[in-house]
């Protein structure tokens, strides 16, 4: 008999268990079969993995050699479409919450629970020119790419390249171009061209050798 019903009088119902007008905590209880279908022996790499029945779902396949007597985790792998969540909560996190940046080469590890990262890409600037007799040209800037990059694995590993900074010359002449960075195949921004310089002849101050420029950046958002 349930707590709440009242045996003397099944009219007036108690409020709570025995009428204590307390809550009562409660259970769900839910029962899952499983089953291990076999199939068909065959030679190693022609097994043909068993059609699953009707009303069931297919969860993990389990390969086993001739004479083997015993299963272990290197034996067994999940079934394509098998209903299981790539990841639990503490896994997931909101969108962009976290950045990295790049300022030398190196890799991107995909976090786990990461499949979208939005990237800026800062090509190098070029390094100022060195005119003898006028004034020298600066570097230009480095290129910017930005965008949203999709479909990333967690786990895998993206290449990075940052740029090196244009160098400027110690006598009269032209700047050096800004190297070129990137994310992957995914996204690219060159470098700024060399400012120039030289030594032809021409009215003006006294020329000054100019600076180098500034080095590429990587920012991943993810």
């Amino acid at each position: 008999m349930l707590p709440y019903v009242n045996a003397a009088n099944t009219s007036l119902p108690y409020s709570g268990p025995n009428n204590s007008g307390t809550a009562q905590n409660t259970r769900r209880v839910q029962r899952v079969q499983l089953q291990v279908k076999p199939g068909a022996a065959a030679p190693a790499g022609t097994q043909m993995t068993p059609a699953v029945d009707s009303g069931w779902v297919g969860l993990y396949i389990i390969t086993v050699n001739y004479g083997q007597s015993a299963i272990t985790a290197a034996n067994i792998s999940v079934a394509p479409g098998a209903p299981f969540l790539g990841y639990k909560l503490p896994s997931l996190r909101p969108g962009f919450s976290a950045m990295q940046v790049f300022t030398a080469s190196g890799g991107f590890t995909v976090p786990n629970g990461v499949t979208a990262a939005r990237v800026t890409v800062l090509g190098a600037g070029g390094g100022g020119g060195y005119h003898a007799s006028m004034p020298s040209g600066g570097g230009g800037a480095g290129g910017r790419a930005v965008g949203i990059v999709g479909n990333l694995m967690p786990g895998s590993v993206i290449a990075v390249t940052v740029g090196a900074g244009g160098n400027a010359p110690a006598s009269p002449g032209n700047g050096t171009n800004g190297g070129q960075s990137s994310f992957g195949g995914y996204m690219t921004a060159n470098g700024g061209g060399g400012g120039g310089g030289g030594t032809s002849t021409g009215a003006g101050p006294v020329g000054y050798a100019g600076g180098a420029g500034a080095p590429g950046l990587v920012m991943v958002e993810y």
